[in-house]
C-alpha cells in the first residue's frame, strides 16, 4: 500500500486561460508551507486551527438550536448545564437582532484566517501576523470568558456546548529566540501573565464584598421558620446562615448544581414545610474557592422562602 504525498503548488498549478481566481509564487508557498511543512512554528499552527475548528463546530451546534434546527441541546446528567436555557433569552439574540453563534462564528472565521495566514517564516517577514494573531485569541478568550459570568450570573447555569469549545493556544511563538519579542510576538511566560490579569480583572468585577451581619434575621416560609440568626453572611443581597441555625428537617438534596465563577460549585436543597415543596431554594458552597471561604457550609435561600428581621 502506497501512502499519497499531498502535491505541490506549482504541480497542482491550473491552466493559466483559465477563469478565475489568479495565484503567485508567495501563495504556492503558503499552501506548500502549511500542507507541507513540518516545522515547530507550523505544529503550533495546526494545532491553533484544530483547536478553532472544533470551537466552530461546537457553536455550529448551538446555531442549529438558535435557528430552530434542533429541538434541544445536549447536556450532561447531573452536572451544571442548562443550555437550552442559557441559549434562548434575548440578550443571545440582541447584538444586531441576530443569534449571538452567528456573530461567533464570524469571529472565530477571523480568528482562522490570522492562523492560516503568511508561510512558515511569516515572524520573519510579516512580525505583526503572529502579533495580530495572539491578540485576536486573547479577544476571543476574554469573550468566552465574559460570557462564562454572564451565564452563571444571569441563569446560575451553563451551556455545554460553549464550554466544551476548545481555546486555540495563546502565544504563536511560546520558545524563547534570539530575535526581540515583537519580532515574533512576546515571550509564553509574558502572556500567561497577561491572561492571568484579565482572568483577575474579570474575577475582582465579578466578585462583590462579603458583609456579615450582625443583626438577627429569620428565613419562612408561610411563616414557619426554618432558619434564624444573627451570624449570617451577606453576599450579592443572599443572607447565608450557618448550618446549625438551620432546621434541616425542612431540607431535601436535590442533584442540582451550578457553577459560580468566583464561589465555586453550589448543592441546592428542596424546601419542604407543610407537605408543600419549594425546589431549589436552598443552596450551599460545602467546598468554596478560597476567596469564598466565609461562605464554607453556610445555607442561602430563594424562591418562596422569606428572609426577614427576627423581632
Amino acid at each position: 500500500m502506497t501512502i499519497k504525498t499531498p502535491p505541490s503548488a506549482c504541480s497542482a498549478r491550473g491552466r493559466p486561460d483559465g477563469i478565475g481566481r489568479a495565484s503567485s509564487r508567495a501563495a504556492e508557498r503558503v499552501s506548500d508551507d502549511l500542507r507541507r511543512g513540518a516545522g515547530p512554528a507550523l505544529r503550533r499552527r495546526r494545532t491553533a486551527a484544530a483547536a478553532m475548528l472544533g470551537a466552530s463546530a461546537s457553536m455550529g451546534v448551538v446555531a442549529l438550536y438558535q435557528f430552530g434546527l434542533l429541538r434541544h441541546l445536549p447536556d450532561p446528567p447531573g452536572a451544571a448545564f442548562d443550555s437550552d436555557r442559557v441559549d434562548a433569552p434575548g440578550e443571545a439574540y440582541h447584538s444586531g437582532r441576530t443569534p449571538d453563534t452567528t456573530l461567533a462564528l464570524a469571529s472565530y472565521g477571523v480568528t482562522l484566517a490570522l492562523i492560516g495566514m503568511g508561510g512558515e517564516d511569516r515572524a520573519h517577514r510579516h512580525p505583526w501576523m503572529p502579533l495580530l494573531q495572539a491578540a485576536k485569541v486573547g479577544m476571543d478568550t476574554a469573550s468566552a470568558a465574559l460570557l462564562t459570568v454572564e451565564q452563571v450570573s444571569k441563569h446560575r447555569a451553563l451551556c455545554f456546548c460553549a464550554c466544551s469549545a476548545p481555546v486555540p493556544p495563546w502565544s504563536p511563538c511560546r520558545r524563547p529566540c534570539p530575535r526581540p519579542a515583537w519580532r515574533c510576538g512576546a515571550s509564553w511566560g509574558a502572556e500567561r501573565t497577561h491572561m492571568n490579569r484579565i482572568t483577575d480583572g474579570i474575577r475582582r468585577l465579578t466578585r462583590p464584598p462579603v458583609a456579615r451581619e450582625e443583626q438577627a434575621v429569620r428565613a419562612e416560609v408561610d411563616g414557619v421558620v426554618i432558619a434564624q440568626s444573627d451570624r449570617t453572611v451577606v453576599v450579592e443581597g443572599n443572607h447565608y446562615f450557618p448550618p446549625e441555625d438551620v432546621s434541616g428537617e425542612h431540607l431535601i438534596a436535590s442533584s442540582h448544581r451550578t457553577l459560580c465563577p468566583w464561589k465555586g460549585m453550589a448543592r441546592y436543597y428542596d424546601v419542604v414545610v407543610d407537605g408543600a415543596r419549594q425546589e431549589k431554594a436552598a443552596w450551599q458552597y460545602r467546598d468554596p474557592s478560597r476567596a469564598a471561604e466565609a461562605l464554607r457550609g453556610r445555607i442561602a435561600f430563594r424562591r418562596g422562602v422569606h428572609v426577614v428581621p427576627a423581632h
